[in-house]
């Protein structure tokens, strides 16, 4: 039986956001109905990494349309997505919220999805949505497969899906996991998962639906170079995997060390 819930329920969302013009307003819009519709009081934390479009713009014209609270951040410099991402997740702690939610601005997810995750939380320290029949390039299917056998076999953790942009974390479990995440880590989230499992928390695993971001183009602005050739690995998505290579390097392999 699904959690029925009320107005006195507080979650907090923390969202990075890039050059998402074209399909933030969808993505906000579908968030607050099915977010109202359930019931839940909230708190949307949008972390914006120096976008060069509008999309600032039309995320704060939706301020007054919205029933939840928006409060939208910029970063003094282009940190990437990261980074970003970790300060979505302080904010969203700050705000003093129960649970925290974590999801990307490029609409890729289903709301209905996340509610879902919501409502099934209970005693659980970490819930992480597993895409099912993930809409993403080839190179970024191949290199979350390599990731999970990187998991186990330094770390001895099995996750489904360890670097999944949609999950929903107890506050109080998450504040004391971001403690051990560098404000600079280019893979807060894969860092996050390795960590729950390590410390015990309870970790669960749902199946969540996966589509193309929401805009003119299926890939996301991260890793763009100027043409949408889903064949072709970017630059930038290279960079990224070198540089969360190093991380994993520095990361301890034992829990003792």
């Amino acid at each position: 039986m699904e959690t029925m819930w009320t107005a006195s329920v507080d979650v907090a969302i923390a969202m990075p956001l890039y050059n998402e013009s074209d399909g933030i307003t969808e993505t906000v819009s579908s968030l607050d109905r099915e977010l109202s519709k359930a019931g839940l009081r909230y708190v949307l934390c949008v972390q914006d990494d120096c976008s060069t479009d509008n999309s600032v713009e039309k995320v704060r014209a939706l301020s007054k349309l919205i029933q939840g609270e928006l409060r939208v951040e910029s970063n003094e410099k282009n940190l990437r997505h990261g980074p970003t991402t970790h300060r979505a997740y302080q904010r969203s702690l700050d705000t003093g919220a129960a649970l925290i939610c974590q999801i990307d601005s490029d609409g890729e997810f289903f709301p209905e999805d996340l509610v879902k995750l919501l409502s099934s939380s209970g005693q659980h320290g970490l819930i992480i949505g597993a895409r099912h029949k993930r809409q993403s390039p080839w190179f970024r299917r191949v290199v979350t497969a390599g990731l999970r056998v990187l998991l186990v076999f330094r770390f001895g953790v099995f996750s489904r899906d360890p670097n999944s942009p949609i999950r929903v974390f107890n506050a109080t479990a998450l504040a004391e996991l971001l403690r051990s995440v560098s404000a600079n880590s280019p893979i807060p989230n894969v860092q996050l998962t390795i960590l729950a499992h390590r410390r015990g928390l309870r970790v669960k695993y749902a199946r969540v639906n996966h589509r193309p971001r929401r805009g003119a183009v299926e890939e996301g602005t991260m890793w763009q170079s100027g043409k949408s050739e889903r064949a072709r690995v970017p630059k930038s998505f290279v960079r990224f995997c070198l540089g969360a290579l190093a991380e994993f390097w520095r990361t301890p392999k034992h829990k003792s060390e």
